[in-house]
């Protein structure tokens, strides 16, 4: 049937072409003169030349079309397999093969590791997540994301266990990073399952300082505190929430309008610039100002971060577009003046744009 189609529409559109070249006059034409004889001449053997390129060339065209195209049913054909094939890409046993076909002449690569830990971890089968993430720690020991991996499968295994062995190994991934959330939250588990609740939501408030503001890991993690906090709050034995240090922030009324509806607002107390702070608050940027923050011991960054210790204090108020508890070019920010350790309400006005010299 193709073939047919091809053929009919073929001679169609040969005829079409050669008719201004075969048309005849119904009257003969009296040529004049032997110029004119000559000319016409020469018309008729370019219209011959004509008719034998289009019946050469067309049917050689169409021919190539076919070969190029194909009959429809080849065209369904491909279709079907390359629907197939796309659904075998998202097979995840197939995938890990491929995977480990790779690793066999890159067996150290991390990102390949990485990745199939990942997928033994979504299939279940923890003791090999344990194996492919312990060859990417051997790859790289001093990864803190890939340290953390290995916890969670470790902990996976164990049954959500985050026993000693475990803790370990967040505490080096800590040590090397201590704003990986993920091995943040782990360790809060851990210590929570210990029974250390402060220690675990010390952990988490700083996990949560280093999340974005609506993620799922953030909000999961703030649902964590706010069962521990309850915990406590339920312990006759465990004593209230203590006020550490109050805060009132202010904002000078032309920086408001660089404030979106998606900004978050960190405040900080530290006790110098070069170290990290020791009590941190994270929060969805007021609309309104001035505002008073109260720090409790357990906004603590570190479980041991005791005011007792510490001599003298700054606090630093931080508005982010991005979420990031670090500053960025476009932040606006603003620090209190150094004070002793006090409730006495001290004042933050934000007043400076990050990377703008004023």
């Amino acid at each position: 049937m193709f073939w047919l189609i091809a053929i009919v529409s073929t001679t169609f559109v040969i005829l079409i072409l050669l008719l201004p070249a075969v048309k005849i006059s119904k009257k003969d034409k009296i040529i004049d003169s032997p110029q004119e004889n000559e000319i016409q001449k020469l018309k008729d053997k370019i219209n011959f030349y004509k008719i034998v390129c289009f019946l050469v060339v067309i049917p050689i065209t169409s021919f190539g079309i076919y070969n190029m195209i194909g009959l429809p049913d080849s065209l369904t054909l491909s279709e079907q397999s390359f629907k197939a094939n796309s659904q075998e890409e998202f097979n995840p046993e197939k995938h890990s093969k491929q995977i480990e076909q790779v690793l066999e002449q890159d067996p150290d690569n991390p990102n390949l590791l990485e990745q199939m830990t990942k997928v033994y971890m979504v299939r279940g089968d923890y003791e090999k997540a344990v194996e492919f993430a312990n060859k990417r720690v051997n790859s790289s020991p001093n990864d803190s994301s890939a340290l953390t991996q290995l916890a969670d499968a470790m902990a996976m295994l164990k049954k959500g266990n985050i026993d000693s062995e475990v803790m370990q190994i967040l505490d080096k991934a800590i040590s090397l990073d201590n704003r990986n959330p993920v091995a943040l939250t782990l360790s809060g588990i851990g210590h929570q399952q210990k029974g250390e609740t402060a220690n675990a939501i010390s952990q988490w408030n700083m996990a949560v300082t280093n999340l974005p503001l609506n993620s799922e890991l953030s909000t999961r993690v703030n649902e964590l505190i706010q069962d521990a906090q309850n915990q406590l709050g339920s312990n006759p034995k465990s004593p209230p929430d203590k006020v550490i240090a109050n805060i009132e922030i202010k904002i000078k009324p032309k920086l408001i309008e660089r404030i979106d509806l998606d900004s978050t607002m960190f405040v900080f107390l530290k006790s110098n610039e070069k170290s990290p702070p020791l009590f941190a608050i994270k929060t969805k940027a007021p609309k309104n100002f001035p505002v008073l923050i109260e720090f409790t011991e357990q906004n603590a960054m570190l479980g041991n971060a005791s005011m007792q210790k510490i001599d003298f204090l700054y606090a630093v108020a931080r508005i982010s577009r991005t979420g990031s508890p670090l500053g960025s070019i476009g932040d606006i920010e603003g620090k209190s003046e150094i004070f002793e350790p006090t409730l006495d309400t001290k004042i933050i006005t934000i007043n400076k744009v990050l990377g703008n010299e004023e």
